[in-house]
């Protein structure tokens, strides 16, 4: 009875005390948060950070313009700094011209056409197939995609596209819901289930300068002492694939996916824009599983006969005898139906023997059982096609580019030549993917046209569009290499696969053998011919320039770079050569005046700042 008695006598005495410590700790939490609130003003008032709005205004010679902020990507939503933005970095008119059609491309790497150049994605392609089919007509493709994002970035970018008036958006994203920076190996958007609402909260709040510098240093303390992102790629992937790519890990990242997607779509009609939401194509036929492993029923005691069975169809395979390949590999999928690489040498097998629906059922089901879901499956763009089912409007419309490249394909399989690797198209694959865009959306574009300014029809071929973008055999070679010795090679080092290391090769020896003994001025030439059928490209006039200026053609350079830099919005790559120029031909102040101005309306840009900190120093 004694002790009892002690114990609430403690209790009572103890009672006070914690009393007096929740005024303490109040005091000391809203004192934090008033020194974050300080902090944060000081900085912004200092001008110590970046905005990272998507949108930045920029003002040139009594007129506003909108351009994309890379901060947006990589300083709130974590995507590294890329090459390729002087492509991407449009400038959009605040009050859009009359007669403008202005369309705004959501996605990812796969959408911007990054790897290998940005300069040839899909949307590219999209803009010179509406320009083509209605001459008559002003347009602009503006990207908003950019590499390593995911539905939430774009679902931010759409909140804020209002501001450019669009005509259309066009959403073609999906491949990194599941393995991308919210995905399964996310250990805070496990915890928010299939709730998207409580990641937006936690990105908005990431707005705050504060906030955002301490989520980046917690993100990077987690990469280096738990993941080891940074040093070990394979560690990373490996962690990413320990996941059942048919658990609910999984399924809640595409019913966020879902919520995203349904709200860009309403963010597109608030705005008065149409919505076109596209399939995603991926790798079939050439693309074999990142990892396999075992289904969740899996009955260790057929370890052995499985493995005989597999190891019989490897060697058979090997030796091009496809039949009994097959057989071994059926009887493998009655011990387990769950086993990806099984399931991608059985679609090899079916596809060699002419069984196109047999090939074309296994090699998805490699795609769907493969343990890293770094491809678009039938979950994903299943719920796309519901998205469109649902808003039951014809402005919201599908363009199946799943369909288009399929139809596209031997076998209707796609493989190498649609792809560099698993998702990254090539551009036959662009152009594909814009086509069944255009096929989406060309009737809805002809109603607009006055009278005899043209009717709906088919896209123009791929051999225009190649010729309106300046793509040449030098090109797609550099681009070529580029994927060989960028993406292609990194994920053949990580997953240790030897991946499309002959099919590489063999195309390298094709565009070799086109040109060998072809004029060296022929790139030059391409560029001319495209600047015709369309002056205003400002991508193809920056790279028409930098051609001109590293072969020596200062001149000649020099006459079109100060027409296009008066004629048009002051583009970065435009003023950077035309800076450059000057200096090189002795007119170094109006060199550094040029540059100057650059810098003016791009003021986080460093290559401008060696340029003028260059052209300076050459001076004293």
């Amino acid at each position: 009875m004694s002790a009892r008695r002690g114990n609430v006598d403690d209790g009572k005495a103890a009672a006070p005390k914690r009393r007096r410590c929740v005024p303490r700790l109040r005091t000391l939490f809203i004192f934090f948060c008033l020194l974050l609130v300080a902090i944060e003003f000081l900085v912004r008032a200092l001008g110590l950070t970046s905005p990272v709005q998507t949108l930045v205004r920029v003002d040139f010679e009594g007129n506003e313009y909108w351009t994309p902020n890379m901060h947006f990507f990589t300083d709130l939503h974590g995507a590294e700094a890329t090459g390729g933005w002087d492509a991407r970095a449009f400038m959009a008119l605040k009050d859009k011209p009359q007669g403008l059609t202005r369309l705004v491309v959501f996605g990812e790497s796969a959408a911007i056409g990054e790897p290998p150049d940005t300069a040839y994605g899909f949307w590219r392609i999209l803009e010179v197939m509406l320009k083509e089919r209605f001459p008559n007509r002003s347009f602009e493709v503006l990207p908003l995609a950019y590499s390593a994002t995911d539905s939430y970035c774009m679902y931010e970018a759409a909140q804020e596209a209002n501001k450019l008036t669009p005509d259309f958006f066009v959403i073609y994203m999906g491949n990194n819901e599941v393995e991308g920076p919210h995905g399964v190996i996310n250990p805070f958007v496990q915890l928010a289930g299939e709730n998207a609402q409580v990641i937006r909260v936690a990105k908005m709040l990431q707005r705050a300068i504060t906030l955002r510098i301490g989520g980046g240093v917690i993100r990077m303390a987690a990469q280096a002492l738990i993941l080891r992102a940074r040093f070990d790629p394979a560690t990373v992937l490996e962690r990413m694939a320990s996941y059942d790519p048919q658990g609910p890990e999984v399924q809640a990242c595409v019913a966020r996916y879902r919520k995203n997607l349904r709200d860009m779509c309403r963010a597109g009609l608030a705005c008065g824009a149409r919505v076109v939401v596209c399939t995603v194509a991926t790798n079939l036929r050439d693309w074999s599983p990142f990892y396999s492993a075992h289904g969740p029923n899996w009955d260790p005691s057929g370890e052995a006969e499985w493995q005989r069975l597999l190891e019989d169809g490897r060697r058979l395979e090997s030796e091009a005898h496809y039949q009994g390949a097959a057989r071994a590999y059926r009887e493998a999928l009655t011990l387990d139906t769950r086993y990806a690489e099984v399931h991608f040498r059985l679609g090899h097998c079916c596809f060699e023997l002419g069984d196109m629906t047999s090939a074309r059922e296994h090699y998805t089901q490699a795609r769907e059982y493969d343990r890293l879901q770094a491809r678009v499956g039938n979950a994903i763009n299943g719920a796309a096609r519901d998205v469109v089912r649902e808003f039951a409007t014809p402005d919201v419309v599908l363009a199946d580019a799943e369909k288009a490249v399929a139809e596209a394909s031997p076998g209707g399989i796609p493989g190498w030549g649609i792809f560099y690797d698993y998702v990254h198209l090539q551009f036959p694959g662009s152009y594909h993917v814009a086509r069944s865009v255009f096929d989406s959306i060309g009737a809805m574009v002809a109603a607009g046209n006055p009278p005899g300014a043209g009717i709906a029809g088919p896209a123009c071929s791929i051999a225009a569009c190649e010729e309106r973008l300046a793509l040449t055999p030098e090109l797609r070679l550099i681009h070529l290499n580029a994927a060989d010795s960028g993406i292609l090679r990194d994920l053949r080092k990580a997953v240790n696969r030897d991946w499309h290391v002959d099919e590489v090769n063999q195309q390298r020896q094709e565009l070799r053998r086109l040109i060998a003994g072809a004029d060296p001025a022929r790139q030059e030439r391409a560029y001319e011919r495209a600047l015709e059928l369309d002056p205003n490209d400002h991508v193809l006039q920056a790279r028409y320039l930098r051609r001109l200026m590293d072969g020596g053609n200062i001149k000649t350079a020099y006459d079109y770079a100060m027409r296009v830099c008066t004629a048009q919005p002051p583009y970065r790559p435009q003023l950077l050569i035309l800076g450059e120029l000057q200096i090189k031909m002795g007119f170094r102040d109006e060199g550094l005046a040029t540059l100057s101005k650059a810098a003016s309306l791009y003021p986080d840009d460093n290559e401008l700042k060696e340029a003028i900190s260059k052209a300076r120093d050459n001076a004293s």
